[in-house]
């Protein structure tokens, strides 16, 4: 008796785990999700997640209600719509800014203000000093992205503020 239970419950679970792996439980829910997630790539928009997730729970909320029929958005659901879906995380390869091209020019006449200073002559002990920056960025890009499987190249737009930050800068003074 016992044995028969046990094949029966094994029978019912692999028969769900086949079903929940195979083909979605919300097929129309995915298919919107799976729009989204295409175009915000295509406007070049990383998303990870946690951004799939809440936006598979709001979708959820306008197609089913508030109850959204036990619909969770689960981690182990998210790995089962990448899967089905040929979806993939990947580092991003290409970013929105480009460097200036006049970057080398600026580089090479910082390094040559900075000897002339040095080697003028007039620096006193006083004026010597050690300075650290910190940066902290108040947007800072993701690296990694959701996309389709197999492709070579990850561009990723930023949001234009990810220049915007603010300096902790801890100094020393020589004297």
């Amino acid at each position: 008796l016992l044995r028969g239970r046990k094949k029966h419950g094994d029978t019912v679970r692999r028969r769900r785990y086949l079903r929940s792996a195979g083909r979605p439980a919300f097929p129309d829910l995915e298919e919107e999700l799976l729009d989204w997630v295409k175009s915000t790539r295509a406007e070049g928009i990383s998303i990870h997640g946690k951004a799939i997730q809440a936006k598979a729970l709001e979708i959820a909320n306008s197609f089913y209600g508030a109850d959204n029929i036990g619909f969770k958005a689960s981690r182990g659901w998210l790995g089962r719509f990448l899967r089905r879906n040929k979806l993939v995380s990947r580092r991003v390869t290409t970013i929105g800014q480009e460097i200036p091209g006049n970057a080398q020019q600026l580089a090479e006449k910082f390094m040559g203000d900075c000897t002339n200073i040095v080697t003028g002559g007039n620096i006193r002990d006083f004026a010597l000093g050690n300075m650290d920056e910190s940066p902290f960025w108040f947007d800072l890009p993701s690296n990694n992205t959701i996309d389709t499987q197999g492709l070579r190249t990850i561009h990723s737009k930023t949001t234009g503020h990810e220049k915007l930050r603010f300096t902790v800068v801890l100094t020393a003074l020589a004297s």
